[in-house]
């Protein structure tokens, strides 16, 4: 995988990647905060017997970093786990752009803004190349997050 190609999309989702980075030390504060009160009113409010059914509403991967890490480990955990995402999505893309045969790409006019989506097509060496972007929250993921969705079609 040609590096170029992912240093153009690193440079694309910068001002974005650097956006989300930023949010996390104060979303999983929040979260912890949050958790500890539902636990908190849960266990004033039940027997014993009770507090097996309790669920967290983060998910399950987010109970065990809150179980077994402090808030500043817990902090540095998904910081580094959100870089790897991000590496990962750019050499997911520049693997599809190399599989069609296309080495480069204008990043010039490629920016991604935090929180809003995104839809861009170009037509690149033959191909049109189009590249989603949508941002959620959902049920275990209670953070904004992006997708990133990318579609390499030869041009007919």
């Amino acid at each position: 995988m040609t590096q170029q190609l992912i240093t153009k999309l690193e440079q694309a989702f910068a001002k974005c990647d650097a956006y989300y980075l930023e949010q996390i030390p104060a979303q999983v504060e929040e979260m912890v905060n949050s958790w500890s009160d539902i636990m908190k009113k849960y266990y004033d409010t039940h027997e014993r017997s009770e507090w097996k059914y309790l669920t967290c509403p983060y998910g399950a991967v987010f109970q065990k970093k809150y179980n077994f890490y402090n808030l500043k480990d817990h902090i540095k955990k998904d910081i580094k786990e959100t870089k790897q995402k991000h590496k990962a999505r750019n050499e997911k893309i520049a693997k599809k752009l190399e599989q069609a045969g296309i080495t480069d790409i204008d990043a010039i006019n490629f920016e991604i803004k935090y929180g809003d989506d995104f839809i861009g097509s170009w037509i690149i060496d033959g191909y049109k190349v189009t590249i989603k972007v949508i941002f959620a929250g959902g049920y275990n993921i209670q953070c904004l997050h992006n997708r990133v969705l990318c579609n390499v079609k030869e041009v007919a």
